[in-house]
């Protein structure tokens, strides 16, 4: 087959890696894959394949007939069987250019989050249900993620439920760490993940337990705000570790991985947790409680609840890791196996398949 994923820009954002990871899969199956990146970004995501920036200079260039001309033409002149959204402005700019142009090729929209958080307004809901309607199918990461979207897709649209794949190649190669314990986040910072509640529940825990730290990888909008939340005598309780291609390099073998997000479709973090043998704190919201099921180092909390979020952390930091290593086993081999990218590549080309008729 022939495919073209669509994403926002090249960055350390779970849509955008995995996009580029079940490309490279695809690829290594025969199929002919190519990433279109809206705007520039600075970020390897790891690709094999062709990929190519529109550089498009602000979002204001999606609302423009010369930029749905130039998608047009070059999927004209490659012939795709399936053009795929893949998060950010891919979704708004494939339905835009299809009202203008034919788009040879099925549009699938991979609904890796929770869609129903951002559309806030009449208008947002409205102008969603509009660009939806010239798709052919979409793909949800989790059931809760395929039934907050329902609620803005027609009946002409096809829905299918497939989880996050992981590399099966994939290593983590955890440092030594010191010998304090260390909690871990990892993830973008941006109001979604709720890093400042984060931020309030960790310095709760240093209260009785100050030789612990808590370090954050990634970037975002809202770092430098978190990062002044912080202030003595707890500056050096945190680290700041930045965006980077390999953030389990930097993660120590006796982490612990924090998840206080107020909204997720399906983290891939988590599964990369299990696979990494890392246990995993998290309030129960979005598609985080499915990827529980089987899974025995994830302790869900329901959300807003620090006292027990508190206690989870004491939990597993008093532990020791002896004494859970058979726990960490079960739950790397059941993500293992619900989690392997090669069967969730084969269950995409499965729903193409059926798209295309």
């Amino acid at each position: 087959m022939k495919l073209a994923f669509l994403i926002h820009k090249a960055q350390p954002r779970g849509q955008e890696v995995f996009a580029a990871q079940l490309g490279n899969q695809l690829l290594q199956m025969g199929h002919e894959v190519i990433l279109i990146s809206l705007y520039e970004g600075n970020f390897d995501l790891g690709f094999n394949g062709s990929f190519i920036s529109f550089n498009f200079p602000s979002s204001m260039a999606l609302w423009l007939p010369s930029s749905w001309k130039k998608l047009d033409r070059f999927i004209q002149g490659m012939q795709v069987d399936i053009i795929q959204a893949n998060g950010g402005d891919t979704l708004k700019y494939l339905a835009l250019s299809r009202i203008m142009y034919p788009l040879s090729g099925r549009l699938i929209f991979n609904n890796g989050g929770v869609v129903g958080y951002y559309l806030t307004t009449f208008l947002k809901r409205s102008l969603y249900r509009f660009f939806l309607m010239k798709f052919d199918a979409a793909i949800s990461v989790s059931r809760h993620a395929q039934l907050d979207l329902s609620q803005w897709l027609p009946a002409s649209c096809l829905q299918f439920q497939i989880p996050i794949g992981i590399p099966p190649h994939q290593t983590f190669n955890l440092s030594n760490g010191p010998n304090h314990q260390v909690f871990v986040h990892i993830g973008g910072f941006s109001p979604e993940k709720n890093h400042k509640e984060l931020v309030e529940i960790f310095i709760k825990h240093l209260k009785n337990h100050h030789e612990h730290q808590l370090w954050m990888i990634g970037e975002g909008p809202s770092r430098m705000e978190i990062e002044g939340m912080i202030q003595e005598p707890y500056t050096q309780s945190f680290r700041f570790l930045g965006s980077v291609k390999d953030p389990w390099v930097y993660v120590p073998q006796n982490a612990i991985l924090l998840l206080t997000s107020r909204m997720e479709g399906m983290p891939a973090v988590i599964a990369e947790a299990m696979m990494a043998k890392i246990p995993v704190i998290s309030y129960a919201i979005g598609g985080v409680a499915e990827m529980a099921q089987e899974l025995g180092t994830i302790s869900l909390i329901d959300f807003g609840d620090q006292r027990s979020f508190l206690k989870a952390m004491k939990f597993w930091s008093t532990m020791g890791r002896d004494s859970i290593q058979g726990q960490l086993q079960e739950s790397y081999d059941s993500a293992i196996k619900r989690f392997d990218l090669k069967t969730i590549s084969n269950r995409f080309l499965d729903v193409y398949q059926k798209v295309c008729g």
